[in-house]
């Protein structure tokens, strides 16, 4: 039946002008927006202009876009551009951006980047993002200031899911100001985060070695999901923090035991809302240490 279907309507003939016309672009927009071949969209979106945007929500949804000190320029001459016209600037739904250098970075073994890449200098820039659900922000380094926060409140203000990886920063507030920068976050996933140092405003908590919240901090995201492979101080801190502020929102959670201090902070939180998660992974920690960093960006 098959085969006589073919012979009637062969696939390959091309729909007469009119016929094409006469079909609403929301029709076209449908179909593309269901197809899985990668070379079959890009062919779409030379078709023609109606088909452009289409072709391009469907590619870049289910592709990340990795943004680093190398191909910087090329990323912002591409926002600059769709200043002026349609871009896949506006498309993107995941983006990974890389800092890989720091003004306080020292590199053991041959010379520093020529190509500096500063949060503070480039993110200002990063405009027109309006679909990025999805982002990475890796190497990050404890000279960061007050234009990283606000140019993440300001273009990043939809994100979704958050990963920080490899990251050292000056302190706990620190991080802090990061999170609260995305109010509708509800997946958090923290790599390699260390701090430089630990507010004295952390104390003995029930004569255990773990860090009590004291002072007054933001109220955490309502996470759905947050995995953790933190060290131990750093662990200690993030678990205190959601149970001192009783986030009971998540519902898939993985951490790694390392320490007594950090296990208890952990088993804390789980005797108060342990009840409400649908699944709990539970690994041993491994230890993230960036090739060339020196060694007291890791305490």
């Amino acid at each position: 039946m098959a085969n006589d279907f073919s012979k009637v309507y062969p696939m390959t003939k091309a729909l007469s002008q009119e016929l094409s016309d006469s079909i609403p672009i929301e029709i076209y927009e449908y179909i593309i927006a269901h197809m899985d071949s990668t070379s079959a969209l890009k062919n779409c979106s030379l078709t023609c202009r109606a088909w452009l945007q289409a072709s391009w929500k469907n590619i870049f949804s289910r592709r990340r876009i990795v943004v680093d000190c190398n191909n910087c320029e090329a990323f912002l001459q591409l926002i600059e551009l769709d200043r002026q016209s349609v871009t896949i600037i506006r498309f993107i739904r995941s983006l990974h951006i890389e800092q890989g250098d720091s003004r306080l970075l020292f590199r053991s073994t041959g010379p520093r980047n020529p190509k500096t890449f500063q949060f503070d200098d480039f993110l200002p820039r990063f405009v027109g993002l309006v679909s990025v659900k999805t982002l990475r922000l890796g190497w990050i380094r404890r000279d960061i200031g007050p234009t990283m926060i606000t140019s993440l409140r300001t273009n990043f203000g939809k994100v979704t899911v958050l990963e920080l990886n490899s990251v050292v920063l000056a302190s706990a507030d620190q991080l802090l100001d990061i999170l609260i920068s995305f109010p509708s976050l509800t997946n958090l996933t923290l790599v390699g985060v260390a701090f430089s140092s630990l507010s004295e405003s952390y104390s003995v908590y029930e004569g255990e070695q773990t860090f009590f919240v004291e002072r007054t901090l933001p109220v955490p995201p309502k996470l759905n999901e947050l995995s953790c492979n933190l060290p131990r101080d750093e662990t200690v801190f993030i678990f205190s923090w959601l149970t001192a502020h009783g986030v009971s929102s998540i519902q898939r959670l993985n951490v790694t035991l390392i320490h007594e201090s950090s296990n208890a902070a952990i088993s804390r939180y789980l005797r108060k809302f342990g009840s409400t998660l649908e699944e709990l992974t539970i690994g041993s920690f491994v230890s993230i240490s960036p090739e060339g960093a020196c060694v007291e960006d890791f305490r």
